[in-house]
């Protein structure tokens, strides 16, 4: 039965999507540590499987993650199935290696993606701990 748990989508459904990740990235970027990390950025997470859409506007003060957003413009835009987005926050897939591999569809600069490593590793440290 150990391989059908892997298999398992990690969102049910576009709501779940917003459920786990909006509520977490909420809590990131209301943690000052982590919200200057993304000061000035506008990062756009385009997720398929399902289709979901997670905007962090840290240009605003306070940041905001605004979910079902698609529109405007974004300094960082990242596109990848949100199986993957799970991977890589569960720990279990490096976001560089997903990207070496052509999984995930970057728009905006990469030196940008890479600047918010620090970010996406508190995200998965906090997401791992909300298992």
């Amino acid at each position: 039965g150990r391989v059908l748990v892997a298999m398992a989508k990690p969102f049910r459904d576009t709501k779940a999507v917003y459920d786990r990740l909006g509520t977490l990235f909420r809590e990131l970027l209301d943690d000052p540590d982590y919200g200057s990390m993304a000061k000035g950025s506008v990062i756009r997470f385009r997720l398929t499987e399902p289709e979901a859409v997670v905007k962090l506007n840290c240009r605003k003060s306070p940041a905001e993650v605004a979910c079902g957003v698609a529109d405007g413009p974004a300094d960082l835009d990242l596109g990848m199935p949100a199986t993957l987005l799970h991977e890589v926050l569960s720990g279990k897939s490096g976001l560089g290696d997903a990207y070496g591999k052509g999984l995930i569809q970057v728009r905006g600069s990469v030196f940008k993606l890479i600047s918010l490593k620090p970010l996406l590793d508190a995200a998965a440290r906090l997401y791992q701990r909300k298992r």
